[in-house]
């Protein structure tokens, strides 16, 4: 959420859990094996429309995107989409609904963050409960 928002913030900590990946999908019966064989204007539906925006723009494809929230695996089968991207951490979503990866956009986890402000303001509680949590001190 971070990077989708471009949020302005510090990342603190990263709590090494909640580990998922960005991935584009496509269904079971797709001839589409790759993110490379994507046609131009392809739809996409997604919860992470800036980041999808961004990834196919750097790959030079030019794909319209939807921004869906929460059930973007449903998108193909109700002839919104081609294709989605979304977050999975074991890809059980994916198989229940028929959808297989072409590609990974990156990598996440949980993380601690918190905006600069309110880090200059309160710099040293942050940094003891960061060293709390870190199990040693600062």
């Amino acid at each position: 959420l971070i990077l989708e928002r471009g949020a302005d913030v510090l990342e603190l900590l990263d709590l090494e859990f909640g580990k998922c990946t960005l991935v584009v999908a496509v269904p079971e019966t797709s001839t589409i094996n790759s993110v490379d064989e994507v046609p131009a204007l392809t739809r996409v539906a997604t919860g992470f429309p800036n980041i999808t925006r961004k990834y196919f723009e750097k790959l030079g494809k030019q794909v319209e995107v939807l921004e869906v929230s929460g059930t973007a695996e449903l998108a193909p089968k109700l002839g919104l989409a081609q294709i989605i991207v979304d977050i999975t951490s074991t890809g059980e979503t994916l198989r229940k609904n028929n959808l297989r990866v072409i590609g990974s956009i990156l990598e996440s986890t949980s993380r601690l963050a918190c905006n600069k402000i309110a880090y200059r303001t309160f710099e040293k509680q942050i940094s003891e409960l960061l060293a709390r949590m870190r199990g040693g001190s600062e």
